[in-house]
Formats: structure tokens, C-alpha cells, sequence
């Protein structure tokens, strides 16, 4: 009844339901209520492309590793699904990069989603995949990696980058700082 009166398919109520019960951590041991928010956010995801899976994942990621509630996750979920509109971006392509990238991004806490942000158009604007980025970036998360990395780069591009600079930064900064390095040689 709440789905209709939100504008909700039954199909797209049920696939959230399935979803959240199949991979939602402590789904089943919520309130009534809490199910129904839950299932109703995720059924109008699924109306704008992202699959029920992705946003149980997304919660539990929010919720398990960040130590959000269900309603700051839920939050947090739609931002992501926004921001990726603002950025030319489907919101399930955005949503399922994040959930790729969070692995890395996992150490910022918080600030993960700010810095996908960057990662994601960073991403786009390069013509790329974020998980391309990630892993460029991730040669920078170790001072022996790092070191190794920047003195490669800096042979090759005659740069002057410094690997302790690189080890300090965000993926995303990494990421800018890499292109501008470039295009400056």
C-alpha cells in the first residue's frame, strides 16, 4: 500500500524486499517499519537504474564498515546515485563503481564518497574506468611502491615528483596530479 501511494511498481517492491532480505546484513531483524523505509528507497533506486543487490550492498557497506544507521546509509546512498547524475554518470554504474573502489577508499572514511567523486570524474573525463584510476593510484599507498613509481615517472616525463608528496595524498589528488604532470610534459 505504501508503494502506491509513493508511486512504487509491485515488481520493483518485491525485487527490493528480495534484495535487502538476500543481502542486507540484519535485514530480517528490523523493525516493520524500518523494513518498509528501507524496501521503498531501494524499490525507487530500482526506478532509476540501480538494482536492488547493489543498494543492500551499498547499505551494508555504509552501515558495517562506516558505522552509519540504516537512515544515514540510506542517505549516503542517494547522495552517491546524485552525484553521479551531476557528473553525466548513471547512478547504478556510480553506485556499483563505488562499492569496487571502496576497497581503497575505505581509509578515508567518511570522506571516501568526496573522494570518488574526484576518482569518478577524474575517470570520466579521462575516458576511463575507475577502477583504472584506483589501481594507478594504488601504486602510491606504499613508501617502496611510491618511491619506485615516482622515480619511474619522473625518468619518463622528466617530472620532479616526490614520492613522499604522492604516499601523503588522495587517490583522487594522485590522480590530478598525475594528469597535470603529464600535460604539462
Amino acid at each position: 500500500q505504501e508503494g502506491n501511494t509513493m508511486g512504487v511498481p509491485f515488481q520493483n517492491a518485491g525485487n527490493a524486499l528480495k534484495g535487502l532480505t538476500e543481502n542486507m546484513v540484519g535485514f530480517v531483524k528490523m523493525s516493520e517499519q524500518a523494513k518498509v523505509s528501507l524496501a521503498m528507497n531501494v524499490a525507487q533506486f530500482e526506478r532509476i537504474g540501480i538494482d536492488a543487490n547493489t543498494s543492500a550492498e551499498s547499505l551494508n557497506t555504509f552501515t558495517l564498515n562506516l558505522g552509519k544507521s540504516e537512515k544515514q546509509a540510506m542517505q549516503m546512498t542517494k547522495e552517491l546515485a546524485l552525484m553521479g547524475q551531476s557528473a553525466g554518470i548513471s547512478a547504478g554504474k556510480m553506485t556499483k563503481d563505488f562499492q569496487t573502489a571502496f576497497k581503497s577508499l575505505a581509509v578515508y572514511g567518511d570522506k571516501s564518497i568526496e573522494v570518488f567523486q574526484g576518482l569518478a570524474s577524474a575517470a570520466r573525463a579521462a575516458g576511463v574506468e575507475v577502477a583504472t584510476l584506483t589501481s594507478l593510484a594504488g601504486k602510491f599507498d606504499t613508501f617502496a611502491s611510491s618511491a619506485e613509481t615516482v622515480g619511474k615517472l619522473n625518468a619518463l616525463l622528466g617530472s620532479q615528483l616526490s614520492s613522499t608528496e604522492m604516499l601523503m595524498m588522495t587517490e583522487d589528488q594522485r590522480v590530478e596530479t598525475l594528469v597535470q604532470q603529464v600535460q604539462a610534459q
